[in-house]
């Protein structure tokens, strides 16, 4: 049976009202690792276990994001905030992601979202130290770039 894509996505997004049942992940975990090019099916999948607001998700979310990082399809443009949307509202899910979201940090098309959402962490719950002065040099790194971008906009 061949699904449209419009279902697909539906049914993917509808999985996460049962956060509870350990076979949902599964069917996520296998539905990410078969969509082959498909970014959008990877998207979804992330989306919505990031929304399970669950322990067993949001390590199944830290696995699947870095085994295999989707990359823009085009037309989110260039922003994967959306991803982590559920981890504003279940922040100590979110800070167990730490390193993951330090090694997204390296991809450029990560970096920003993941900045915006470890102020966003920070700013609800102490960081890990230890993780943080283990990826010392790359945040100093980002933050003076940042700061030397608001000063040349504020300044020009």
């Amino acid at each position: 049976m061949v699904f449209l894509f419009a279902y697909r996505q539906s049914l993917i997004y509808a999985l996460e009202q049962h956060p509870k049942e350990k076979s949902v992940i599964g069917v996520l975990d296998k539905i990410y690792r078969n969509a082959g090019d498909t970014t959008d099916l990877q998207l979804w999948v992330l989306e919505t276990l990031s929304g399970m607001k669950t322990l067993d998700a949001t390590k199944k979310f830290g696995e699947l994001i870095l085994e295999e990082t989707p990359m823009s399809s085009g037309d989110e443009e260039n922003s994967f905030f959306h991803l982590f949307y559920g981890f504003q509202d279940s922040v100590e899910l979110g800070v167990k992601l730490l390193p993951e979201f330090m090694e997204l940090m390296k991809i450029p098309e990560y970096k920003d979202d993941i900045v915006e959402l470890l102020g966003y962490l920070a700013v609800k719950k102490p960081l890990n130290k230890d993780i943080l002065n283990a990826n010392k040099v790359m945040l100093l790194r980002e933050a003076n770039a940042e700061f030397k971008k608001s000063k040349y906009c504020f300044f020009s």
